[in-house]
């Protein structure tokens, strides 16, 4: 329940012979289950307004004019006046969370009190996460991590005040080079509708953010890629979030880079005209639409026959043909995918997976099966004999024939060509929207991320600054954990969720 607030009596006192009298308002607030009753002064209003107008710089272009002194302050047409203007001026603070702490403050809340106030769930993660990261400032990746397998495994209720804190803590978190990835890619899942039941709060926040403040995630470094920047389609989403109100100063945000800045342009007219070519072939039969992708060397299908939609992918793989083979036929290697390909756990010849329909994540497994020829590798995923997967497969479909095909090449030993396939059926693909451009963007990430795991020198061709080199370093040794998702240590402070 939003906190309510009223200015129930207004008081006239007389402080004693010789000095003059004054007006007293009696204030209302009600928050949740709790009921706030205090006094305050207009000097006490006035005195408050000019410390919070000091403490932050955006207070008086978010809040109304505050009600001037006055000549005989007494009367009653001017009381009333002063009552009416001081709760709309009230009333304003409490659309602000960032000026909510500092007025409940100048009410005479204690900060004991503020915290027994009935926090929803999503709220107490996010002091927990703040009480974590100052309880191990030198191990903000781990404290990162636990927070979003715990916040993201279920829908979390989350209040005005709690998404606001934790869009900052967030932005805090991208200002250091080793958190700078996973921030971005937290704040591109609370902003996504199919992964965070809030996402609408978030992104509110998230473009109330100033053009300064946008700069700091470094999103034209995501999008070029550079060595310690691997967020490009997290950071081509949250950039069309910002187009809405930013549309004019997206190259500011971008940091002026021009490189950065074609490349959003590029993309953006790219989704205006898939959205347009959908339209045209989603009532037909038959019909086949493909997206070359230039900058990444990758081709996105689309064929819809009726009964199923397909969508598959190619995108040339740099390395030699064997040490490529050995990421798909060495059962060590596999065990990898998962660091790579997220939502999937690999054991042996077969994987977990977690998919989304509806919004709504499910769990299945399958068993892996591979057929190495001389000139290619297919692998093919079919249900496992559990019943859930069973079920997956008859009811949902929603991998078709729950098969992945990888048809492996090489024409000189050095480019060797990718396919991935999978399919829709009707009843759960969004071809009758006529927008897939989430399933076209989790299809790319899985392609690109494929290829950076196949790529044998990634790390060890790279050269730069001493700093960079540590932070390329300290990555490849988070590769190297396998199954680190989840760290029994640093989660054991998010237990009792």
């Amino acid at each position: 329940m939003d906190p309510s607030l009223e200015i129930t009596r207004v008081i006239t006192r007389n402080p004693g012979p010789f000095r003059f009298n004054y007006t007293v308002y009696e204030i209302t607030l009600l928050v949740e289950s709790s009921k706030i009753v205090c006094q305050r002064r207009y000097q006490d209003f006035n005195n408050f307004k000019d410390r919070i107008l000091h403490l932050s710089k955006t207070a008086s272009e978010q809040l109304p004019e505050f009600p001037p002194k006055q000549w005989r302050a007494l009367r009653p047409s001017v009381v009333q006046l002063r009552k009416s203007q001081l709760e709309s001026w009230m009333r304003k603070i409490l659309d602000c969370p960032e000026l909510i702490p500092h007025f409940y403050g100048f009410l005479g809340m204690s900060e004991s009190f503020l915290q027994s106030l009935s926090y929803s769930d999503g709220d107490k993660l996010i002091l927990e996460l703040k009480e974590a990261l100052e309880r191990n400032p030198r191990n903000k990746i781990n404290v990162l991590d636990d927070f979003t397998n715990i916040y993201f495994r279920r829908r979390r209720l989350l209040t005005d005040i709690g998404a606001y804190e934790l869009i900052k803590v967030l932005m805090k978190l991208a200002e250091y080079p080793l958190t700078i990835n996973l921030a971005v890619n937290v704040i591109y899942k609370l902003c996504c509708p199919d992964t965070h039941f809030n996402h609408e709060l978030i992104r509110q926040h998230f473009c109330k953010l100033n053009v300064e403040e946008l700069r700091k995630l470094k999103l034209d470094c995501h999008i070029i890629k550079t060595k310690i920047h691997d967020c490009s389609i997290q950071a081509q989403e949250l950039l069309n979030i910002l187009s809405i109100k930013y549309y004019d100063q997206m190259k500011n945000i971008l940091n002026n880079n021009d490189e950065a800045f074609s490349k959003f342009n590029n993309w953006n007219n790219q989704i205006i005209e898939r959205r347009s070519s959908r339209e045209r072939f989603k009532s037909c039969d038959n019909v086949e639409y493909r997206c070359l992708l230039n900058e990444n060397q990758m081709t996105i299908y689309y064929k819809y026959s009726g009964k199923s939609l397909y969508i598959w992918g190619e995108i040339l793989l740099k390395g030699k043909k064997e040490s490529i083979q050995d990421w798909f036929l060495v059962p060590e290697k596999r065990k990898m995918w998962e660091l790579r390909l997220k939502e999937m756990q690999v054991n042996g010849n077969k994987i977990d997976f977690v998919y989304k329909s509806n919004r709504i994540k499910y769990v299945s497994s399958c068993n892996l099966c591979i057929i190495d020829g001389e000139d290619s590798i297919i692998l093919e995923f079919s249900a496992a004999e559990d019943e859930m997967s069973k079920k997956v497969y008859e009811s949902n479909k929603i991998f078709g024939k729950i098969s992945m095909n990888f048809r492996l090449w090489s024409e000189q030993n050095t480019d060797i060509k990718c396919t991935w396939n999978f399919s829709f059926c009707p009843n759960t693909s969004r071809i009758y929207m006529g927008d897939l451009i989430e399933e076209e963007c989790y299809l790319k990430e899985s392609l690109l991320n494929l290829r950076r795991l196949c790529d044998e020198n990634i790390l060890s061709t790279c050269k730069g600054t001493e700093e960079e080199n540590q932070i390329l370093i300290s990555l490849e040794r988070k590769q190297c954990i396998i199954g680190s998702r989840v760290r029994r240590g640093s989660a054991s402070i998010y237990g009792s969720n």
